[in-house]
């Protein structure tokens, strides 16, 4: 988590703010598109994505979600939903309806301090990833808190979308960047390894999933470049097995935790070039530190990575494409948990396409929720049903 916060805190100085400032891309009317099918797959049949379910528009007198980090669900369809500016999890019934906050800010039992993930297992336990107490703490399903351990991963911010294996143990991430040096934030090494945690406390750790990234040259830093960069995304699935998508080609590698390779899944799609649209949007971000503009500039990629997110829904893998066709957020192709592939599915509710890293997304029995901001900036929480006609 230390590590994170340096890099983030490094990039954020460097750039002056520059991700604050870009512009979001989303322009949607909540109550026109609230229950509607919002599209027909493209292949294999007839599909649709439906929203039946959109929290923070109004303020229920818990306060509206100030930032969201992590989202869940439990048995019964209660939402969950991290926010990381107040650090509670503000829980929802299946409804829609606000039900109560779990935690507060603190450091005592039942505190959370830069709380980075939550997870419901199958007992409906809510688990919270705290790296900055150091440690999982547990409430049941009424909210009260049961107990607190330690967290033996360093450098995490929870991984991409906290889940169980089938043996009930919690699939956690660490990151590290071995090959960091003088100069460097980060290194050009990003190696992100799984820990499944016990609820007796045990942590085993697995073979790591690692991208080599580069790095440009800024101020005399090598530094990572946050715009159009390949990324790694990983999903589990129901007999425990990772499916992983390292941003290009389009290759989702389907691996048991202990590192064999058991297949992959592939399609041949065209990228999306990075053009002057995307340069004058980098312009914009950094228009208040010309001295950076050059730099990232010319560390710009000529097209962008193809593949953003991966996860899990139990019964299908859903990966989120970007190719020259269709724009970040826009659309999810569905496969099998065999790997067929289904359908390609528009998203009712866009996801930021400026934005990919800050997107939340969490799936459901029957579909997917998804963090976003409504038109005026605002966090809201969509819940999105998979539906096959």
């Amino acid at each position: 988590m230390e590590k994170m916060l340096r890099l983030r805190g490094a990039l954020a100085i460097l750039a002056g703010g520059m991700i604050s400032l870009a512009p979001a891309c989303v322009d949607r009317d909540s109550a026109d598109r609230a229950d509607r099918p919002a599209s027909v797959g493209s292949e294999g049949g007839h599909w649709a994505l439906v929203e039946d379910l959109r929290l923070g528009e109004v303020d229920e007198g818990d306060g509206a979600i100030g930032m969201i980090g992590s989202l869940a669900s439990d048995s019964s369809g209660r939402v969950f939903v991290l926010d990381l500016q107040a650090q509670v999890v503000r829980v929802y019934d299946s409804t829609g309806a606000f039900s109560h906050l779990v935690g507060r800010r603190g450091q005592g039992p039942g505190e959370l301090w830069r709380a980075a993930g939550i997870a419901v297992d199958r007992t409906d336990t809510l688990w919270v990833i705290d790296p900055g107490n150091g440690r999982y703490s547990l409430f049941g399903p009424d909210g009260d808190f049961v107990r607190s351990f330690s967290r033996e991963v360093r450098g995490s911010l929870g991984g991409w979308s906290e889940d169980f294996l089938p043996d009930g143990r919690l699939l956690d991430w660490g990151l590290s960047f071995p090959e960091e040096g003088p100069g460097m934030v980060a290194g050009p090494l990003i190696v992100h390894t799984p820990v499944a945690v016990g609820r007796d406390g045990s942590q085993e750790v697995f073979p790591s999933v690692e991208l080599r990234q580069e790095l440009a040259e800024i101020r005399g830093a090598r530094v990572p470049v946050p715009y159009f960069q390949r990324s790694v995304s990983a999903a589990l699935d129901p007999a425990g097995r990772l499916w992983i998508a390292r941003g290009d080609p389009y290759v989702v590698v389907r691996r048991a935790l202990p590192g064999d390779t058991l297949g992959t899944i592939a399609r041949e799609e065209v990228p999306a070039v990075v053009d002057a649209a995307d340069r004058s949007w980098v312009r914009q971000g950094l228009r208040n530190r010309p001295d950076l503009l050059d730099g990232y500039l010319d560390a710009l990629p000529e097209t962008k990575p193809l593949l953003l997110r991966v996860v899990s829904d139990r019964d299908r893998i859903l990966v989120f494409p970007q190719t020259e066709a269709r724009a970040a957020g826009e659309s999810l192709d569905l496969f099998s948990i065999s790997g067929e592939f289904l359908t390609r599915l528009e998203i009712p509710v866009p996801l930021d396409a400026n934005r990919p890293a800050r997107w939340e997304l969490e799936a459901t029995p029957r579909g997917l929720l998804m963090g976003t901001l409504d038109g005026i900036g605002r966090p809201i929480v969509v819940r999105l049903r998979i539906e096959e006609g």
